[in-house]
Formats: structure tokens, sequence, C-alpha cells
């Protein structure tokens, strides 16, 4: 189960790239992927690592990688 503020961050998300669509003509189908291409195609495999690796980089933090995020959320049993 998401806890609630990813899954605020996402609905922000979505209504972003709905407000976005919305400017160009367009719409937020039911298929379409949260992160895509711009055209709603997915995006390649590794283009959020590359993009993280850049983040973090520019912030001088070593040792990071995209998936170590994975390890840096705990949920609480119920």
């Amino acid at each position: 189960m998401l806890s609630p503020a990813p899954a605020l961050a996402l609905r922000s998300y979505r209504e972003v790239v709905e407000a976005d669509l919305a400017r160009l003509g367009s719409t937020l189908t039911g298929d379409r992927l949260v992160f895509s291409q711009f055209d709603g195609s997915p995006l390649l495999p590794n283009t959020i690592t590359h993009a993280f690796a850049k983040v973090v980089r520019r912030a001088g933090v070593d040792g990071i990688t995209f998936h170590s995020l994975c390890h840096t959320h705990a949920k609480h049993p119920l």
C-alpha cells in the first residue's frame, strides 16, 4: 500500500500533466503512464536512473544509487 505522502504527490503530478496536456489540446487517457515520454510512450529503462545519477553528482553526494532509495522507506506495521 502506498503511504499518503507519495499518493498525494502523484495526484498533484497528475494534475500538472493533465493541465499541460489540456493546454496542448490533448487529454490524459486511462492507459497513459505516470511517467512517460511527451507522446505517452514509455521511458527507456535507464532514463530515471541516469537522471537520478546527475542529481546525485550535482549534490556532491557519493554512493547513492536510485536503487538505494528502496531501502530508505520503512513501513510501520499496522
